[in-house]
Order: C-alpha cells, then structure tokens, then sequence
C-alpha cells in the first residue's frame, strides 16, 4: 500500500506530496494539469528509465519519494535524479543497488493504463493467477523445497565430474609433487631450524675458540688470572672481617654466589664445546634441505606455509580421488529419488491446475459480463512436458480470450482495444482478489473508450476491487469518480509568476460534488449537474 509520495521537479510539478487512504482513491483534474505527471513518477518510483525531458526546466535534480506498506512492514523509498540523469535508490535512507531496490517492489505497485498492462500480458504470470485462484501455495512451497534440493545436488554432482575430469587429467602432476613435497617432513618452523643448525656447524670453529677463551677467563687451572680465582681470592679477604657488619656478610654471600655462576657457567661452556663437533657430511645435508626449501617455496610458496597448504591440498586431492565413484554413485540415486519426487507432486498440481481449469475461466466469464463484456470468454491453456522441471512444476500457462462469438481464442497480447483490455484485467483481478495480493493497484485514465453503464460497472468493480486492494485510479469519467467513498483528489495548474505548476487538494464533500459536476458538465458547472453529481454519489 502506497501510504504517500512527494514528488519534486518532475515535468510542471516543483513539489507535490499526497497521502493516499487504504481503500479506492481517484485522481481526476483537467487535461495537461498533472494526472499523467504522477502515474508517470509513480512509474519512476519503481524503477521506469527516466526520461530526460521530465527533469523541471532550470533545476539541476529531481526525486520522488514515498511511504510504503509491504508485507505490514514500511518503508521509506526514494529514487533522487542528478543533473546528469544518474538515478540513485535508497530503502529506508540506505542507499542500495537498482537490482535489490526494484526487487521490493516488484509485486508492491501494479501499474495499467491505455497501453500498458504489462502485469497481464505477461505469460509468465498467468499460470501464477491459476494457482492463486486455486489455492496451491502449499504445494508450490514443496515443489520448490524438492526443486532447490535437487538443483543443489545436481549442482554438487556437475562439480564432482569436473573434480574427477581434473584429478585424472592432473594425476601424474599430483602425484609428483605429493613424492616431492614427502621428501622432507614440512613444518612452520623447519626454516629456522635448520638455518640455525648450519650456522652453528658452520661456524664451529669460530664457536669452538671463543668458548674456549671464555672458559679460560672464567676459571684455568693452570693460571691464578681468571674470574674464578680472583673471586675466591676476594672472598677470603672478606671473610676476615663478615664479623664486624651485617653488610660485609650479604657481600660475602653474593661473592659465594658468583662464584658458583661463574663455575656453572664454564661448566656449561664446556658441555657446549664437546656438542660441537664438525661434520662435513651433516654441513652438506644442511645445505641440501635448504636449498630443497627454497625450490619448493618458489615453486609453490611464497611462504613455507602456502607450500605446507598445497601439501596438503594435494593430500585431500589423492584421498578424495579414491571415492569419486562412490559419491558420484550416490549423488546419482539421491537425484533420481528427489527427481522422482518431483515429478509425482508437479504431477498432482498439473491435475489440480486442470481440475481448476473450467472454474476460473467461468468465474472471469461472469465478471467479464458484469463489465459489459458479454460476448467474452477466457481460456487458460496449459501444457505439460514432464522434461521441464520447474519450482513451480512443468506446466506452461497462457490466458487466450475471444471478445466475440465465432472468433478464435487469441493471446491476451492480439487484443487490440485498451478498453476491452482494461476490463480483462479487472475481471481477472475480480475473481482473484481474495486469494491474491495485488498491493496497490494504479490505474491512468483505463475508462478510455468506454462511457455510459459501462463506465458505472468499472467504477463498480474498481470500489469492489479496493476492499481487498489499495486502488489509485486517474479518471475522466464521472460515473467512475463517484464511486470512492474513500479519496478523491483533484489536481491542477497553478499560474505563478514565473512559471505553471501542478498543485493537489484532498476534496471534502462538497468539493466531490462540485468536481463530479464539472466532469458531467464539460467544465461548465450547472445546478442541473450539481444535482445529478450529488445523486450518483448518493448511489
């Protein structure tokens, strides 16, 4: 339900903003004073390509925006229009993408005017109003769940074929990097260790000497110039006097304990030493595996860590190789089983949709006679190929009609009169107004060609229509305007100053009256017309 819009800078309205009711709104207004203007931002609203020349002359934007109900939930929606002709849409002041913007209001606003009714011719909707019609939204919901789980699976089993096409193409290659990345066990750290064992064997000389002139500063046997002896040295002549202060006992103590750190730390030195011991055969193992790390992280690296990825990649691969057949095996089965469930509940809608057949086509003929269409008749033609799977089961809809007795049925789209169609539709629409949700219903001057009793049965059928739709209907037809007991606004020029623009007012009674005569009078309003107006308003 369109709760309001505000248009600005469109064609001759600068601002205009008006709050719809629920029920069945009319639009009326002279000619060139609008009514089109607003159908037409209705249309841009929803997403119809702008055209230029409706951008207001001297403005350098324009935009519409509006409040609207769908599911019982609001939304603000609006689409601004640059200079340039850019469109920007924007769902409750979030900018957002056309695709998901016209998304939401797809089935929200249902526009028809003289040569437009694209809802209705088109065919890919007409099997949508059959199963409206007769009830089969639980048993579309279950062809679809089967439909989706069986796509998903014949979406699995394509990939697994293009897995295993893959792995058997690639299998040499996969199994020689597998051999050549098993040469070495790979672990996140193994660059650092082993850079860490060359340097220590490859420097072991180096090492080996400067511990050993540690060693001997720390504590030689065979001289009494080192750290150990002038330590012990030191502690003897404190201990002559730890007697006299507390102090010379603490320094006496941590003397005694770097004493022992040194020794330890000598001990430790030689451990060391003796660990170290140079191996030219383990230095070239060294050196091999190094170099081995960097072939292998330039070949599938860059990082010791992509390599240890692709390794096990790789690992996946094999094993998964060895089960191809089986899970190909078992995806088959799965598939025919959901297939074969499919088939069994598009087979029970087909027969739902036939049975239903005769009795929506006889329930659009009753409306299509109430609409002085009494030669009409509709025909849903529907063909089933089992080898079209759909999530709405295999049949193909399209709505034909004869206007006249004798004639052929022809498509919806052969009909040539806007008035004729116009009235198609509202039968259709009629007989499913209880059972399918339409939104808001536009609809531009449909009364064109039409006039007298006719026009009174629209007008009719259109307030019928508006106690299970919100209906916005621009007319020129008095029979039709007096219909509403809900809305009825009149739009109109307004010459300023500089320029004319379109203004709109809510009509009260009185003014209802008053605008009803003026379309009875052709613009002359008479107390005759006045009269007449207040008496179809009473009807």
């Amino acid at each position: 339900m369109i709760k309001n819009i505000n248009i600005s800078n469109i064609a001759i309205i600068d601002n205009l903003e008006i709050n719809f009711s629920k029920g069945f709104n009319v639009i009326t207004g002279e000619s060139g004073s609008g009514k089109s203007i607003l159908i037409k931002s209705i249309e841009y609203l929803k997403g119809k390509k702008f055209n230029k020349d409706d951008l207001r002359k001297n403005t350098d934007s324009a935009s519409i925006n509006s409040v609207i109900n769908i599911d019982n939930k609001d939304y603000f929606l609006e689409r601004r229009i640059s200079k340039n002709y850019v469109s920007t849409f924007y769902i409750n002041n979030i900018k957002t993408n056309f695709d998901k913007y016209s998304l939401l209001l797809k089935n929200a606003i249902d526009i028809h005017n003289q040569n437009d009714h694209q809802d209705l011719l088109d065919k890919s909707l007409h099997i949508q109003y059959l199963d409206g019609f007769s009830d089969n939204s639980l048993l579309l919901n279950q062809i679809d769940s089967v439909y989706v789980e069986c796509q998903k699976n014949k979406k699995m089993l394509s990939d697994l074929l293009k897995q295993k096409e893959e792995y058997k193409s690639k299998k040499e290659l996969y199994q020689f990097q597998n051999e050549e990345l098993s040469k070495i066990e790979l672990t996140e750290d193994i660059e650092v260790e082993l850079m860490s064992k060359y340097q220590l064997l490859f420097n072991s000389k180096k090492i080996k000497d400067s511990i050993s002139v540690t060693k001997s500063k720390l504590s030689d046997d065979l001289s009494d110039n080192n750290v150990s002896s002038q330590i012990s040295i030191a502690i003897k002549n404190i201990e002559d006097i730890v007697d006299y202060s507390k102090e010379f006992k603490t320094i006496n103590s941590r003397l005694e304990s770097l004493l022992i750190e040194a020794n330890d730390i000598s001990f430790d030195l030689e451990n060391l030493e003796n660990d170290i011991v140079f191996d030219s055969n383990k230095l070239k193992d060294y050196e091999e595996k190094i170099a081995f790390i960097n072939h292998i992280k330039s070949k599938y690296g860059p990082t010791i860590k992509d390599v240890i990825h692709h390794k096990e990649t790789l690992k996946n691969q094999i094993i998964k190789s060895k089960n191809f057949d089986k899970e190909i095996s078992d995806l088959e089965l799965k598939i025919n089983v959901l297939e074969n469930n499919l088939i069994k509940l598009c087979e029970k809608i087909s027969n739902v949709r036939k049975k239903m057949k005769p009795l929506i086509e006889s329930a659009i003929k009753q409306k299509l006679l109430s609409l002085d269409l009494n030669s009409a008749e509709i025909k849903f033609e529907i063909i089933s190929d089992k080898s079209f799977l759909s999530n709405s089961g295999y049949d193909k809809c399209e709505i034909f009609i004869r206007t006249n007795k004798g004639e052929d049925f022809k498509p919806l789209s052969y009909i040539a009169s806007g008035g004729e169609i116009s009235r198609i539709m509202l039968a259709i629409k009629l007989s499913l107004q209880d059972k399918f949700n339409f939104n808001s219903l536009v609809f531009d001057e449909v009364d064109v060609g039409i006039s007298g009793s006719t026009a009174s049965k629209i007008g009719d059928a259109l307030n019928e229509l508006s106690k299970f739709s919100q209906v916005l209907c621009v007319t020129h037809l008095p029979q039709i305007a007096s219909k509403t007991n809900d809305s009825h606004y009149k739009i109109f020029k307004v010459d300023t100053e500089h320029r004319i623009i379109a203004k709109v007012e809510e009509l009260d009674e009185e003014s209802k009256i008053n605008e009803i005569a003026r379309l009875l009078s052709n613009e002359e309003i008479t107390s005759d017309s006045i009269k007449q107006a207040s008496n179809m308003m009473k009807n």
